[in-house]
């Protein structure tokens, strides 16, 4: 469980008893913990703060960061330990469990002539990738009550899936 107010996860067994609380990290200066994936006994947490990937072992041990392109949003892991990162801009990335980039491509920005925003992603036991999207419209400005009072509404929602295929990976944009 990820709890980016007090700055710490817990690990907990699949009964439900606590296995450890740990602090992130020491150093929290530009920080903000936006999502945490679990593979085997290494966690990886996506600092949307300062655009990294921090990993640390089940017990709460340092294993490292590394920078990432975009900074992530939601981060997922395959089975084969590639982590999949939905960054900020419109990026769906893949590295490998050391930080080096497999992958990239770009996320739709519009479903159906609605502009959508990605809302999370997860990766199936056969490499595709799957990538929720929301589109919010915000009521007229001169809407009046009911109306106004209903907030935004929800003009497009689903779930994009991404295949997998065998390219080279070109230059990301600076």
């Amino acid at each position: 469980v990820l709890n980016d107010a007090g700055r710490r996860m817990l690990v907990i067994s699949r009964a439900g008893r606590v296995l450890g609380d740990y602090a992130i990290t020491r150093d929290w200066a530009d920080r903000l913990a936006s999502d945490l994936a679990l593979e085997g006994g290494v966690i990886y947490l996506a600092d949307e703060g300062r655009g990294s990937i921090l990993v640390r072992g089940v017990d709460g041990t340092d294993r490292g960061e590394w920078p990432v392109y975009a900074p992530p949003r939601r981060i997922a892991v395959d089975p084969e330990g590639d982590v999949y990162v939905l960054g900020r801009g419109g990026f769906g990335l893949r590295y490998s469990a050391t930080g080096a980039l497999e992958a990239y491509w770009r996320v739709p920005i519009r479903q159906d002539g609605v502009k959508v925003e990605p809302t999370d992603l997860a990766v199936g036991d056969d490499g595709r990738v799957y990538v929720s999207y929301v589109g919010l419209a915000e009521p007229e400005t001169n809407a009046q009550p009911p109306e106004r009072r209903r907030g935004w509404d929800i003009t497009a929602g689903g779930v994009w899936v991404f295949e997998p295929t065998e390219t080279e990976v070109p230059a990301l944009p600076p």
